[in-house]
């Protein structure tokens, strides 16, 4: 079974769309990392993963997603996905809660509205008749700014503590590492 996993990236205004085709896996997640860190490097701090045509993803590639939000974040932008069109990669992911750290749609188009409309980018749409005076519901807009705000602070919590987890599987790691040489010395002696 060819595993591989084939990666385009395209400009959208102010954002980059990553498109992901075949495998999101452990021996081909450094693909996408190293593509994320182009766009990054080209001073594009907002990504959207497109996962509509990804036909598997594992932890690793969960891992990776996790890490792209983070590295946006860290340059003070954002990041989203659009979910895989196979309903048990979806299904993995909502079980995985990807859902509550990375914001996620349906399909590319509702993710360049949703996300260019929430992070106040360009989205050039087909021109339409202006709003007529009242039409807009402030109310509504404050909410909606609220929830994009509580949104926004649960992720930075999320990302910090899977920090937290990350620092703590190396430190198990180093230690089941100093464990398993230490009777290898002991029994040489």
């Amino acid at each position: 079974m060819n595993r591989q996993l084939n990666i385009e990236a395209r400009d959208h205004e102010q954002l980059t769309i990553i498109e992901l085709r075949g495998h999101l896996v452990q021996t081909e997640v450094h693909k996408l990392k190293s593509r994320l860190e182009e766009v990054l490097n080209d001073n594009r701090r907002h990504v959207i993963v497109d996962l509509s045509h990804t036909q598997f993803i594992d932890s690793s590639g969960i891992g990776a997603l996790v890490h792209a939000r983070s590295e946006c974040n860290r340059l003070e932008g954002a990041a989203a996905i659009v979910f895989p069109c196979q309903k048990a990669i979806r299904g993995a992911l909502v079980a995985a809660s990807i859902d509550r750290v990375i914001s996620c749609y349906d399909n590319l188009q509702t993710a360049l509205d949703a996300f260019c409309a929430s992070h106040g980018l360009d989205n050039p749409q087909p021109e339409s008749p202006p709003a007529a005076v009242g039409d807009v519901n402030t109310d509504a807009l404050m909410m909606v700014r609220m929830v994009i705000e509580q949104m926004a602070r649960r992720m930075d919590s999320v990302d910090g503590r899977l920090l937290g987890i990350e620092s703590q599987l190396q430190q198990i790691n180093s230690q089941r590492a100093a464990r398993d040489v230490a009777p290898t010395a002991s029994s040489s002696s």
